[in-house]
């Protein structure tokens, strides 16, 4: 109950409230899988990311092959920079389903291999965040055409999801301009 409390806070953006549930779980029970993925969550809103690593990381010692918890980390690991290790996370899960499949594209396109995270969503899947995925991956290979045509076959039907995050889709779906040469690309070339 206190985990469905701490859920159902941090769905409302209480993490406050969702501190003090899950702080009140009694120890046996702080092992469980669910009081682990819900305070990997809570520690990733709060932008405790080692924390959450470190929490799935334990959790799977002892659930070694658990599906959520192995998504969960791979997600950490993304949001960490460590997109070769998400990768290899997401290998130990049965990788099939809709959301393993966006989190992979992501994973491949951060690492650097947007032509590779576009393959894996070839096939329209369900959902705003595959189909972000895929603009996504169109705009790291300046394929602004692509990303078009993803936009205009999926906007009708995720309107709500997809318009709070391309509030001018005729700006943000045009080509990219090159980057200036007078600008360095890194903070270690400036």
């Amino acid at each position: 109950l206190l985990v469905d409390l701490a859920i159902w806070a941090m769905e409302s953006d209480d993490l406050a409230s969702a501190r003090r549930a899950l702080d009140r779980i009694d120890e046996d029970d702080r092992t469980t899988i669910e009081v682990v993925r819900a305070g990997t969550k809570l520690h990733l809103a709060e932008g405790a990311l080692d924390r959450a690593r470190q929490l799935c990381e334990s959790a799977l010692m002892d659930y070694p092959h658990d599906a959520g918890l192995l998504f969960d980390l791979a997600g950490v690991l993304g949001r960490s920079g460590r997109f070769e290790e998400g990768l290899r996370c997401l290998e130990r899960v049965d990788a099939g389903g809709p959301d393993a499949r966006v989190l992979r594209a992501s994973l491949l396109r951060q690492a650097g291999d947007p032509v590779a995270a576009r393959s894996l969503l070839d096939e329209p899947q369900p959902g705003a965040a595959a189909a972000l995925e895929v603009i996504y991956s169109c705009r790291a290979t300046d394929d602004a055409e692509g990303a078009r045509r993803v936009w205009t076959s999926r906007s009708q039907a995720l309107a709500m999801e997809l318009a709070w995050r391309i509030q001018d889709p005729e700006r943000w779906l045009r080509p990219l301009r090159p980057w200036p040469a007078s600008v360095p690309l890194s903070r270690a070339e400036a």
